[in-house]
């Protein structure tokens, strides 16, 4: 329960990785809702299980992969340096950073899907996957001392087009 009463359900994934090089690790990813809502809390939690201190060799990520169209069939919106930037698919790979949120819209339709990380240490990207249309994604650099615990926060927003910059308020 939110402090304003908002009831939040949903689910819970949680991994143990067994492969050698992941048996540090332990993901948990919280998927969160109220009823009615165009809104997707997701939470992770990586946990360093071991004695050492570790460095991931990959930033632990949120990964959005969505299927709206391919090259010409979306637009990737993103912030840099303050401003609103937009791209319609360019036909070849690429992953453009935002400072803030990110998002990817139907224009035909005015419908978008914009991430949100929860906190100033996560950043959002689009990749533009060519022929496959845009994702969305989240990253966030960390290092982890033994059993330690980092949470990272994002929200995934169904919304207008024009209704994208309100939701910024979430980061």
């Amino acid at each position: 329960i939110a402090p304003d009463g908002t009831v939040w359900r949903g689910a819970r994934v949680v991994c143990e990785p067994t492969h050698r090089d992941r048996r540090w690790l332990r993901i948990e990813t919280e998927y969160l809702t109220a009823p009615g809502s165009n809104v997707l809390l997701i939470r992770l939690r990586w946990t360093n299980r071991t004695s050492a201190e570790i460095k991931p060799e990959l930033e632990p990520c949120l990964a959005v992969w969505l299927a709206p169209g391919g090259p010409e069939g979306t637009e990737a919106h993103w912030i840099r340096a303050g401003r609103r930037e937009v791209e319609r698919g360019g036909g070849f790979p690429r992953d453009i950073r935002s400072d803030s949120w990110a998002a990817v819209a139907e224009p035909p339709t005015g419908a978008a899907t914009l991430l949100v990380p929860g906190g100033r240490e996560a950043s959002a990207y689009v990749e533009d996957f060519g022929a496959d249309g845009h994702h969305l994604g989240m990253w966030m650099p960390m290092t982890l001392r033994p059993g330690e615990t980092r949470e990272v926060v994002g929200w995934l927003v169904l919304c207008r087009t024009a209704e994208m910059e309100a939701y910024a308020a979430l980061r």
